[in-house]
């Protein structure tokens, strides 16, 4: 097995046992190569066009919010993804590098590549970028960051629980 270094700094691979072949990380130039049980974008990557920002693009966003944006891409291409990280940048990094590509895994048996990620941006370093997608005209919909995100403190960067 091989390792790559990610964004973060960690090593990490990706293995299909089945057929012994490692690849160094999942990306555009990769999917022809993932094995057939492996459902890949049926629509052409290079022409969707972000039509969403979304603030905070945690596991919730992940695995419901762009699931639901990528089964529109099948239909019509406007409605791309532009993930924006307000405190954090390995999450945003890692989805770069992965050229906004994640698996989601169905149940255990079905696994899907979600493209519909577009863009990636962590505000504190891209903040102008961030402010050009939000006034793009294409731009339609602003999902603000869901229920985990928004407990963020400034000061510690930590979730916070609220007192009861």
């Amino acid at each position: 097995m091989t390792s790559a270094k990610l964004p973060s700094g960690r090593a990490g691979s990706r293995c299909d046992c089945t057929n012994q072949r490692v690849t160094s990380h999942l990306s555009r130039a990769e999917l022809p190569l993932l094995p057939s049980g492996v459902q890949i974008p049926e629509y052409d990557l290079a022409a969707v066009s972000v039509g969403a920002v979304h603030f905070g693009p945690g596991a919730f966003h992940r695995v419901h919010q762009a699931n639901y944006f990528d089964d529109l891409l099948h239909h019509d291409p406007r409605w791309g993804i532009c993930a924006a990280s307000l405190h954090t940048s390995g999450l945003v990094d890692q989805l770069a590098w992965q050229d906004g590509l994640y698996v989601l895994e169905e149940d255990q048996t079905r696994h899907r590549v979600i493209g519909s990620v577009r863009e990636t941006l962590f505000a504190p370093r891209e903040g102008a970028r961030l402010l050009a997608c939000l006034a793009d005209p294409r731009v339609q919909v602003v999902l603000p960051p869901t229920k985990a995100n928004r407990m963020r403190t400034p000061d510690t960067r930590t979730s916070s629980r609220r007192r009861r």
